[in-house]
């Protein structure tokens, strides 16, 4: 789905509900500025998530483990921990 986008102008206008929808709804909003680069607002945890995803990405060790467990979650080939533990 698209990012939504309001003006520098409806942010300053509502500042309160945006930050309040951010954080509720975790997206990520685009603010545009006449003659200027545009900004994102985005809730801090899923900002920090992203970070976190970026770092263990860029090692393509770690990028190939998450990816085989990606692929063994979507196969449900995994054992929880509660199962690991009973083993």
């Amino acid at each position: 789905r698209p990012m939504d986008k309001i003006s520098y102008t409806e942010l300053r206008a509502r500042l309160a509900h945006y930050l309040d929808e951010a954080t509720e709804n975790l997206e990520p909003l685009r603010v545009t500025r006449k003659g200027r680069p545009e900004v994102v607002v985005l809730d801090a945890a899923e900002y920090d998530g992203m970070r976190e995803t970026l770092h263990l990405l860029r090692s393509p060790a770690n990028a190939r483990h998450l990816a085989k467990a990606l692929k063994e979650v979507a196969a449900d080939d995994f054992v929880t921990p509660g199962e690991f533990r009973n083993k």
